[in-house]
């Protein structure tokens, strides 16, 4: 999964049970706080409580940039591909759209490349994927720009027939004004 958000508090705990229908064997789950956040302390909260209603053990971990985000994951064992795991679940993810024309750290993100080139990446990925488990068809779970563009890989690149469930979590469909500045932008221009 790939994408960041800014969580809708009265959405959180909707979109836990999302992922726990999903993902019914799951009995733990990863949340990623950026401690600089204001309301991040606010989203645990809620998130911690709505997992204690559905009898989920929340695993909190603190990311404040995103050159954090791959130590946290080497340092624990309950991040979300070792959740899948332990579930039963075969697990690959894909860091796609990476644009090595653009500096570093930059270019080690993903979802910089347009979305039609990045879902032929997915493409060959899925194929990879297919071959190396031996698997007729895949499901894919996405979060935020990674939900809209394996959306295009099934409708427009053949995906429809090598996956089986596609989750989509706030796939952002009818784009974005990039938390409200787009307009702003505009204006000045």
């Amino acid at each position: 999964m790939t994408g960041t958000t800014y969580l809708n508090l009265e959405l959180a705990p909707k979109m836990l049970e999302l992922m726990r229908e999903t993902i019914p064997a799951a009995t733990s789950m990863v949340l990623l706080i950026n401690p600089t956040n204001p309301t991040g302390e606010t989203q645990r909260g809620v998130l911690q409580a709505a997992a204690r209603t559905l009898g989920i053990e929340l695993h909190v971990m603190l990311v404040s940039n995103p050159g954090e985000l791959n130590a946290a994951f080497e340092n624990t064992d309950k991040v979300p591909a070792r959740v899948l795991a332990d579930a039963g679940y075969c697990v690959f993810a894909l860091t796609y759209g990476q644009n090595p024309d653009v500096p570093p750290p930059l270019d080690q993100r993903g979802g910089l490349l347009p979305m039609e080139q990045s879902a032929q990446e997915l493409s060959g990925f899925i194929d990879g994927v297919l071959a190396a488990t031996g698997a007729h068809k895949v499901n894919i779970v996405g979060h935020s720009e990674g939900a809209t563009m394996p959306y295009y890989y099934v409708k427009f690149l053949g995906g429809a027939a090598k996956v089986d469930h596609y989750v989509g979590l706030a796939p952002g469909y009818h784009g974005t004004t990039v938390d409200g500045l787009a307009p702003v932008v505009s204006l000045l221009g």
